[in-house]
C-alpha cells in the first residue's frame, strides 16, 4: 500500500507535468529558431562570399587531418 506522504508527492508531480512539458516544448521551438537563422545566415555567407568560404572550409579540413593524421 503507498503512503499518504508518497501520495501526495504523485499528485505533485502528475499535476505538474503538463506545465512542465509546456515549458519543455517551448525551449525546443525557441531552440530550433536559432537552429534555423544559423542556418540562414551560413548560408547567405557562403552565397555572398564564396571564396572566403571554400578558403574556411580548406583550412578546418587540412587543421583536421593534421590533428587526426598524428595519431
Amino acid at each position: 500500500m503507498i503512503s499518504t506522504a508518497r501520495l501526495i508527492t504523485l499528485r505533485s508531480v502528475a499535476r505538474s507535468a503538463p506545465r512542465r512539458a509546456r515549458v519543455h516544448q517551448l525551449e525546443v521551438g525557441h531552440a530550433q529558431r536559432q537552429i534555423k537563422e544559423a542556418l540562414e545566415a551560413a548560408d547567405r555567407y557562403v552565397r555572398d562570399q564564396p571564396w572566403e568560404a571554400i578558403g574556411i572550409a580548406a583550412i578546418a579540413g587540412l587543421a583536421m587531418g593534421l590533428l587526426l593524421g598524428r595519431r
